[in-house]
């Protein structure tokens, strides 16, 4: 049975999803669920709303007699064919005539009908309607969600599905799915993130609209959303910040301004006598100077010593050298030897030398060092919160002695993993969970995990039901998480910001040499107090309206079955090796146990995560086999979705997440990528399309050669019919050439970025590939999805060299001549060789203001370069070139509404124009060139606001008769 196409299988707008996704992944945007926990690679959550809308939705194309029945609608429509179509006809007289002519040129496009400017109008409603679901802060906008919930009632009939993400992760599609009225479902093998999507889809659910129950808030009233469980968070983290002062504080002590610091610092005069606030510590960690003569005297390890980089209030470490030892100090202003301040003692990649007698320290010393617990740690500064501003002052004696006393036990001594691409530190002897954290964090982090436990009961001595008992002790838990996160051993002092960085910036815990130690007792930066409050307001960001209550467990994926066929799933799986998700988040299980182990004894039977099950190629759980970690991987993978085959709604297709690096779909770095589809397709699917979601903050800008999981791919995928013909090489290849250059033209013409749209076609490609049960090779091997890729890419290639084809000979000429040299100079002859196997001159190329020559020479104009003076109306050898660089001019140096003009201006051409882009942005990636890339990319993803202010500028100011139909 076959099913009607949602839109994501044909259209998505891409634009609008990716820059929501940028701005959803940016630090610093203000409340948001994803203050609840820290996660990492956390799937962007517009991109998440955006994709289960359009995996609901019905593409218009599948609604077309619907749509012929909207009278004001069909009228519309009937009008704007009448334009459309005299365009095309004009269009088509040119085509034949060059025809007719001898020229080889691709066939026309079909002729423009009533039923597509239907399609295409009702697609835009739909577009709007996620481009309202994407906009900032959406818990602010209750209205959109209310009107996708409509759309999605309606298009699922009697029968509304639920939604289950089988890879839960940071719970943003649970999350997603809850918003926009499905039963959630989220499972993960992690007890983790199981833990984490529970907190996000169950509590705030649960708690909607209730009441706050702790003593100080029960007799409000006004309660809105998740505020009231916001406010037992916060009261019962004041209640545990109360007691852990009383037993905490004498660790924590002020600093107090000395008259004689004032002698040596005239800024401190403001505070003389006064006791000022901690913020922070700044440490740096020592090891025996390798120095003999030194007798094994301790020795700093700094890679800066840059307190405050802001103009106006530098502040730096200086060390005092005297009598053979040292001492730090601090000084403002600009230093005088800024490398020095800047580097200091650090010389390379884990090397350094010796502050005391300028010896080098080789890397492999202070392994060495370190493996033999010969690395200690002494303290260079003291940040304390001043009038408006950080003050900076040297360690004292009673900052010392403060640390000197602490004595602990029951520590979290469980060994790290040792895994070689993301936890090296343990190549210095940092070896358990213990290591990472200095005497005073560990004795804070040990001592409120033991006080959410007293708050728990407390809570129940207060009234308040046992899931509301859980669900506070759950946050707070996840607050000292995010302490732990901030402050540990690993975690350094950024001098520009004048902030203490996180440990997880990212998917890795390596080694730092000096680094910071908040004062969690206090009331700004890093303390417990901004940790609950980060909380708090992502629960309360978290539901936009009533809703089902998610459902959340810890479950294998590749071993769980579902209800057969009842389900949409929506997932966001491991990427191969790119992330060992439960190395990594055994920093926060340790402390989550301690405090939560008696509440979720199910979650917490393991002293760590799970490991061996979980679905990553991680060859160092295999005795260092690159084979058996694939092996695992693809097998794991094999049976997860073939469990999810089973369980699907087959009215909505399968979405799958990848996270693509931009070095993947190179030869050779592309081992992810070809295991997902390969698994997918071994399971019984067929892909029908595939979109570039792009959460970088650049990405209309492009970043080429760069590595990072910054670019989503998603898959929609439906099931394969069990009696899929068996298909050759050669078939394949031909249908890849007769239904390609349509698909392509489709993505074109929804104006799909020219970065993405590489990605993109992939869709089609593969939908065609994986049509087939097998493929079989000249040889009688089955093709492997690697060289299916190649051929589908070969097509894409192709088609777009031969819209050059239907163009001028002076554009033909000119593309041909960027492809060898871009903007740079070539020699004359070759150029006239290219000329006359185009029919056409260097003179006459030139004289069309292409290009300049002389002495020799040729060179195209870069877009800079054209006279500002052009108008296409007065030209009299009118090129798609010079359409095309006129508008980038017009975009980088004057204004949309110019370029827009332009584009009125052309008509026919601007279709012409944009396909021209594509073509270059395709050389320009093939070639590296990533700043001529970048105006191309720019140009395509501007089009539609272009083609909207030309139309603009092109209608009458005022409707005559005809305009009306009178």
């Amino acid at each position: 049975m076959s099913y009607p196409k949602k839109l994501i299988e044909v259209a998505l707008p891409l634009a609008e999803i990716n820059d929501a996704s940028a701005y959803d992944k940016m630090p610093g945007i203000g409340a948001h669920p994803k203050g609840i926990h820290h996660w990492w690679a956390r799937l962007p959550l517009p991109a998440a709303r955006a994709i289960l809308f359009a995996s609901v939705i019905n593409d218009p194309s599948e609604d077309v007699e619907k749509l012929r029945n909207d009278t004001k609608a069909l009228k519309d429509a009937e009008k704007e064919h009448g334009k459309r179509l005299k365009v095309w006809n004009a269009k088509k007289i040119e085509h034949d005539k060059a025809v007719a002519a001898g020229l080889a040129l691709p066939d026309l496009d079909p002729e423009p009908t009533v039923d597509e400017i239907l399609i295409e109008r009702k697609r835009a409603e739909l577009f709007a309607v996620i481009s309202d679901l994407v906009q900032k802060k959406p818990h602010e906008n209750p209205t959109a969600f209310q009107k996708a919930r409509k759309l999605i009632a309606e298009a699922c009939g009697d029968k509304i599905p639920e939604v289950l993400d089988p890879f839960t992760g940071g719970g943003s599609i649970p999350l997603e799915a809850q918003r926009l009225g499905f039963q959630a479902h989220g499972r993960d093998l992690n007890p983790v993130p199981a833990l984490i999507t529970k907190a996000t889809i169950d509590f705030p659910a649960r708690f909607y609209g209730k009441p706050a129950l702790n003593p100080r808030d029960r007799n409000r009233q006004d309660w809105r959303g998740a505020q009231g469980l916001g406010a037992d968070v916060q009261y019962y983290g004041d209640w545990i910040l109360k007691k852990a002062k009383e037993k905490l504080e004498k660790y924590y002590p002020t600093a107090k301004i000395s008259e004689e610091l004032v002698q040596e610092r005239s800024d401190l005069a403001p505070y003389k006598g006064k006791d000022l606030p901690v913020i922070a510590w700044i440490w740096a960690r020592t090891i025996p100077s390798p120095n003999p003569i030194l007798k094994g005297k301790e020795v700093p390890l700094v890679t800066t010593f840059w307190l405050s980089t802001k103009k106006g209030k530098e502040a730096y470490v200086e060390p005092i050298i005297k009598d053979g030892d040292y001492t730090f100090t601090i000084r403002t202003g600009r230093p005088a030897n800024l490398d020095a301040v800047k580097n200091g003692t650090k010389t390379g990649r884990s090397s350094f030398t010796c502050l005391l007698s300028g010896v080098p320290i080789e890397n492999s010393y202070v392994k060495s060092m370190g493996q033999a617990g010969k690395i200690g740690q002494r303290l260079m500064a003291v940040v304390c919160e001043g009038k408006r501003s950080r003050v900076y002052l040297p360690p004292d004696e009673q900052q010392e002695k403060a640390v000197q006393s602490i004595s602990l036990d029951n520590e979290p001594s469980h060994k790290l993993n040792h895994d070689p691409r993301s936890i090296w530190c343990i190549d210095y002897g940092v070896t358990t969970y213990a290591d990472l954290f200095s005497p005073r964090q560990r004795l804070a982090l040990q001592e409120i995990s033991s006080l959410i436990k007293d708050a728990h009961h407390q809570a129940f001595k207060d009234g308040l039901d046992k899931e509301r008992a859980h669900a506070v002790a759950t946050y707070l838990a996840f607050a000292v998480d995010r302490l732990a996160d901030f402050n540990c051993s690993m975690s350094t002092w950024k001098a520009s910001g004048e902030q203490q960085m996180h440990l997880f910036t990212r998917q890795s815990i390596p080694m730092a040499w000096d680094f910071a130690e908040a004062n969690v007792l206090g009331d700004t930066a890093i303390c417990w107090l901004n940790s609950i409050k980060y909380a708090i307001q992502g629960i309360e960001t978290t539901p936009i309206l009533p809703s089902l209550v998610g459902d959340v467990k810890q479950q294998d994926a590749s071993t769980t079955s579902w209800n057969s066929h009842s389900l949409i799933i929506s997932t966001d799986p491991p990427y191969y090796d790119n992330i060992p998700y439960a190395d990594l988040s055994d920093f926060f299980y340790v402390w989550l146990r301690r405090a939560l182990k008696d509440i979720y004894p199910d979650l917490f039977t393991t002293l760590l995560t799970p490991k061996a099950e979980e679905l990553i190629a991680s060859p160092y759980r295999h005795e260092g086999s690159k084979e058996a970690a694939k092996e695992h991987f693809e097998s794991g993978f094999r049976k997860a979705f073939a469990g999810m085959r089973e369980a699907i709604d087959p009215r909505f297709p399968l979405t799958v997440y990848y996270a693509m690096k931009q070095s993947e779909g190179e030869e050779g770095t592309n081992t992810g990528w070809e295991t997902l589809l390969t698994g997918l397709i071994d399971s019984g699917f067929q892909i029908t399309a595939t979109w570039p979601v792009r959460a970088a903050q650049d990405w209309r800008m492009i970043s080429m050669g760069t590595n990072a999981l910054a670019n989503y791919v998603v898959l929609a995928c439906r099931e394969r019919p069990v009696n899929a013909p068996l298909g050759t090489r050669r078939e394949f290849v031909n249908i890849l050439k007769k239904e390609m250059p349509h698909a392509l033209h489709e993505l074109q013409t929804s104006n799909i970025g020219a970065v993405d749209f590489f990605q993109a076609a992939l869709g089609p490609g593969m939908a065609i590939f994986s049509r087939f049960s097998k493929i079989v090779e000249a040889d009688g091997n089955a093709m492997t999805v690697g060289s299916a890729l190649k051929c589908i890419n070969q097509e894409v290639a192709t088609y777009l060299s031969k819209q050059t084809g239907e163009m001028d000979s002076w554009t033909r000429f000119a593309a041909a001549w960027f492809a060898e040299s871009a903007f740079a100079s070539g020699d004359y002859g070759k150029a006239e060789t290219l000329a006359l196997s185009l029919n056409v001159s260097v003179d006459g190329v030139r004289d069309a203001g292409i290009i300049e020559s002389g002495a020799g020479k040729v060179r195209l104009y870069r877009p800079s370069q054209l006279p500002a003076d052009w108008d296409p109306m007065t030209d009299a050898r009118l090129t798609i070139w010079e359409i095309v660089h006129h508008l980038i001019r017009l975009l980088n140096e004057v204004s949309e509404t110019s370029a827009a003009s332009v584009l009125s201006k052309v008509g026919a051409l601007a279709d012409d124009a944009r396909s021209l882009c594509y073509r270059l942005y395709t050389i320009c990636e093939q070639k590296k060139w990533a700043d001529e890339a970048r105006d191309y990319n720019a140009l395509i993803a501007a089009w539609p606001e272009l083609t909207r202010l030309a139309q603009e500028q092109a209608r009458p100011a005022v409707e005559t008769q005809a305009d009306l139909g009178v």
